[in-house]
C-alpha cells in the first residue's frame, strides 16, 4: 500500500523534474511515515513544480482559480449583503462576490483576460488565434472551483442557500457550509449551471482574448522605433 501511495504521489510532479529529483524524494518517503501532514507537503510541492514548468496562461489561470476560491470561501464565510436603495453588493464586496454569482458579468474577470492576453502578445507577439486559445485556458483552469461547488451541491456537501435581493444573509454560524445567492432574474447558480460553468465562459473567454490580442498586437507596434527614410 505504501509503495502505490508513494508511486501516485511521485507522479503528480513533472516528469523533468522526477528524473532529476525523483529518486531522492522517493528514498525519502519510504524513510518517513506517511502520516497527513507529509503527504499535503508532498502534493503542495508537486503542485508548485507544475505551476513553474507550465506556460504563463497556466499560470495566470491558477492566479484567477485562487481569486475565485478567495471569493467562494468569502461566500461561505460571510455573504455580500445587499443595498436596499440601490439594489446592488455593497461596493467593497461587489466584485468578489460577483465572480461567483455573475462570473460572465464580473468586471474583473474580463479585465483579467484581456489585461494578460494583452501583455502576452505584446511581449512574446504571437497570433489572435493564440491569444483567444490562452484566455480559454485561463478561464477554464479559473471556473475549476465553480465545478467543484457543483459537485459538492449535488453531492449534499455543501448548501445551497437563495434569498431575494431585500433579505439580509445569514452568518456561517446560522448557514453552515452553504453558497449563498440572490434569487434575481440574471442569477442562477443552480449545481449544474456551475457544474459546466467553465465550459459555458470558453466563447466568451475567446472573444476577450482576441481584444486582448488586438491591443496586444497595437501595443507592440507603437513600441517599434519609426525607420526614417
Amino acid at each position: 500500500m505504501k509503495a502505490r501511495i508513494i508511486s501516485a504521489l511521485l507522479r503528480l510532479y513533472p516528469a523533468a523534474w522526477r528524473k532529476e529529483y525523483g529518486p531522492e524524494l522517493e528514498d525519502m518517503l519510504y524513510a518517513t511515515r506517511l502520516t497527513a501532514r507529509v503527504v499535503a507537503d508532498v502534493v503542495i510541492g508537486a503542485l508548485g513544480q507544475r505551476v513553474r514548468s507550465s506556460d504563463a496562461a497556466t499560470r495566470a489561470g491558477v492566479a484567477m482559480l485562487m481569486v475565485t476560491v478567495v471569493a467562494f470561501a468569502m461566500n461561505v464565510a460571510a455573504p455580500a449583503a445587499y443595498d436596499d436603495q440601490t439594489n446592488a453588493k455593497v461596493p467593497a464586496l461587489s466584485e468578489v462576490a460577483q465572480l461567483v454569482q455573475q462570473p460572465l458579468q464580473s468586471e474583473l474577470y474580463v479585465l483579467m483576460l484581456v489585461g494578460f492576453t494583452a501583455w502576452i502578445t505584446c511581449r512574446r507577439g504571437g497570433s489572435l488565434r493564440e491569444a483567444g486559445g490562452a484566455a480559454m485556458k485561463m478561464s477554464f483552469i479559473a471556473g475549476l472551483p465553480m465545478t467543484a461547488a457543483g459537485v459538492l451541491i449535488l453531492s449534499g456537501v455543501l448548501g445551497l442557500l437563495p434569498l431575494a435581493p431585500g433579505d439580509a444573509p445569514t452568518t456561517f454560524a446560522e448557514h453552515g457550509f452553504s453558497l449563498t445567492y440572490y434569487a434575481t432574474r440574471n442569477v442562477l447558480p443552480a449545481p449544474y449551471v456551475l457544474l459546466f460553468s467553465p465550459l459555458f465562459r470558453l466563447p466568451g473567454a475567446f472573444i476577450w482574448g482576441l481584444v486582448g490580442g488586438l491591443m496586444g498586437q497595437w501595443m507592440a507596434r507603437s513600441r517599434r522605433p519609426a525607420i526614417s527614410s
